[in-house]
């Protein structure tokens, strides 16, 4: 609190618009990336956490070859947030999204990438719907 009230007007704007930056996702540095790590600024991660990240994508993409021609290929991509979820969360999170726009989303690429990588055993037990063209492949 200041005692002078145009110092405490200032200081309230500056809080107000700090609270309103937060709220968008924006720091003084500029827009933080929508990650599973809040506040992570773009060229702000550690070189082996990034080569890493680089190393998952080219894998992912290389996954996304063996879909059959009449699956929706995902345009999102999956992350550490979505790889923790059960496949009831991840149903119910797709769920929500309207019309198309599931296919951007990180829960149905993570749905396309368990489908690719795991045994039907293995989706079985977790509890994963399993489509006509992964039980036939």
């Amino acid at each position: 609190m200041y005692k002078n009230p145009e110092k405490q007007k200032i200081a309230n704007k500056q809080a107000a618009q700090r609270r309103r930056n937060k709220a968008k996702g924006m720091t003084v540095e500029g827009m933080t990336v929508i990650d599973d790590r809040p506040g992570v600024i773009p060229g702000h991660i550690p070189g082996d956490e990034l080569a890493e990240l680089e190393t998952k994508e080219r894998e992912f993409k290389k996954l996304l070859l063996d879909l059959p021609p009449n699956v929706t290929r995902p345009t999102g991509c999956y992350s550490r947030a979505t790889s923790n979820m059960t496949s009831g969360q991840i149903q119910r999170a797709v769920s929500r999204y309207h019309g198309l726009d599931w296919v951007a989303s990180n829960e149905y690429a993570e749905v396309i990438h368990r489908l690719l990588t795991r045994t039907v055993e293995q989706l079985n037990t977790e509890g994963q719907h399993i489509p006509a063209w992964r039980t036939a492949a």
